[in-house]
């Protein structure tokens, strides 16, 4: 789904072979919880395919060609050049800090730690919307930001309280 989501969003890969620059120069996810979305999109920079940790298809069933699927999946595996994925600037934040633990070991495992930048950071403190006085912030021309921001039960937490206080909360700091 992570995969297809920045598709959609024009995070084109460059081994689409497209004659002109579609995928912008930074992605941001800044509620990044697992990681996954900068992990995906960090994979297509590799030339990884999706679904390449999925067991095969119909797996179990008299149709699951295991061979198959892994042959399909190291074709599909493409080598992409080291400087484009280089010049691709991935930044991963959340305000939990166990959740940049996982996500970097998430990230880990799928072989794209080093192309991902994780911060425990808010959004307000993500360094990318940062105005600087000094030094140079290296921020990219052009940015997508795709997330999956929190929502609903899933952090209403022990102590309760509305979704809606809950969310001015953590997305006004």
């Amino acid at each position: 789904i992570a995969y297809a989501m920045l598709f959609a969003s024009g995070w084109i890969p460059p081994y689409y072979g497209s004659t002109k620059p579609t995928m912008s120069r930074g992605l941001l996810d800044p509620f990044c919880g697992a990681g996954t979305i900068a992990i995906e999109g960090a994979a297509m920079m590799a030339g990884q395919p999706p679904g390449r940790f999925l067991a095969c298809p119909f797996h179990g069933t008299k149709w699951g060609d295991e061979e198959r699927w892994k042959t399909l999946v190291r074709h599909a595996t493409m080598d992409t050049q080291e400087e484009e994925s280089n010049s691709t600037k991935i930044s991963a934040s959340d305000r939990n800090a166990g959740a940049i633990r996982a996500s970097k070991g998430n990230a880990e495992r799928a072989d794209v730690l080093e192309k991902v930048t994780f911060e425990h950071q808010t959004l307000t403190g993500q360094k990318w919307f940062l105005k600087r006085k000094g030094p140079t912030l290296h921020v990219p021309q052009s940015v997508l930001i795709c997330s999956n921001p929190p929502f609903g039960k899933r952090i209403r937490g022990k102590s309760g309280g509305t979704p809606v206080k809950i969310l001015l909360a953590l997305y006004q700091k």
